[in-house]
């Protein structure tokens, strides 16, 4: 069993979390010819011991920060490519649930999330922050058009008897953060056009754009940047709950948000969807002895 997202670096490592007990509290790196694997572990840093991961995310060279909580606070834990622990970071931050974490660079973070909000018509609203090396808050972002508690994505996606504030704040906590070769933030939300955010490392709102699923009642999985193109993986629930899921692929130019081209990927290597170039996909999952597969495919 895994957790949250699938990511590779610029050497096409792949990386996932694995659940090991009841513990969501390590990152896999799997070297891309897949004979090394490389483990980066909360274990290793001083009172972080029974914390989990909440979020990570891969530099190129293969730094990994990874989100974690202690006592309360919120961190970033800092990691060489190597899997030696670094640093921490506490998040200078009150009232927000991090959910959301991508690096610009080594001392740039972007967090995102839900800030508490006890007055007002919502108990929640959006949270996107930009964060230096000490953890310091530079900027709060403002992203025109974002989410809103009455949105119809918000209203139709929730299929699980929640109120509107539960649904509101489930469609924050499932956004997607990525940082594309850029160097700019691509910030998604998980309804079925998302939209997607695209935020500079000065905390600038460089533009938005939709990429609209196969049908209404398909939702935003994840996706990947890569050279100009965003490639976004679609999952639309079968009504029939004994059959999987429908999953689809679409590109899209990251300049116009004109979609590109769609996929259908083969159910038995479709799951983990890791990495993304115009050449070809990577994807995370497990054979039928539950034994760990990745599966690097050539779209066409």
């Amino acid at each position: 069993m895994f957790m949250g997202r699938f990511r590779c670096d610029g050497n096409q490592n792949v990386y996932f979390v694995p659940m090991e007990g009841r513990a969501f509290g390590a990152i896999l790196k799997v070297s891309s010819d897949g004979n090394r694997i490389t483990r980066f572990e909360l274990n290793s840093v001083p009172g972080f011991q029974n914390s989990h991961i909440s979020e990570y995310t891969v530099l190129p060279d293969g730094t990994v920060f990874v989100l974690a909580g202690s006592r309360g606070e919120p961190y970033v834990l800092k990691f060489s490519s190597d899997g030696r622990f670094s640093s921490r970071i506490r998040l200078d931050i009150d009232k927000v649930i991090p959910m959301q974490l991508a690096a610009f660079d080594s001392d740039t973070l972007l967090v995102a999330g839900r800030l508490v909000s006890p007055a007002g018509p919502s108990r929640f609203r959006p949270f996107v922050g930009i964060f230096n090396s000490s953890g310091q808050l530079v900027r709060q972002v403002t992203l025109r058009g974002d989410l809103r508690k009455d949105a119809s994505d918000v209203v139709e996606g929730n299929e699980r008897g929640l109120d509107a504030d539960e649904a509101y704040a489930a469609a924050l906590d499932m956004s997607a953060a990525e940082t594309g070769d850029d160097r700019n933030v691509y910030l998604a939300r998980p309804g079925w056009r998302g939209p997607i955010f695209v935020i500079s490392p000065t905390g600038e709102m460089v533009k938005k754009f939709f990429v609209p699923g196969p049908t209404p009642k398909a939702s935003l999985g994840s996706f990947k940047v890569s050279r100009g193109q965003v490639a976004v993986q679609f999952v639309e629930a079968n009504p029939d709950r004994t059959k999987s899921s429908r999953v689809t692929f679409s590109v899209f130019d990251a300049s116009t948000g004109k979609k590109i081209r769609e996929y259908s990927v083969p159910e038995e290597i479709r799951l983990g969807f890791a990495c993304y170039s115009q050449d070809e996909m990577a994807f995370v999952g497990g054979d039928k002895d539950q034994r760990l597969r990745i599966t690097w495919a050539a779209p066409r």
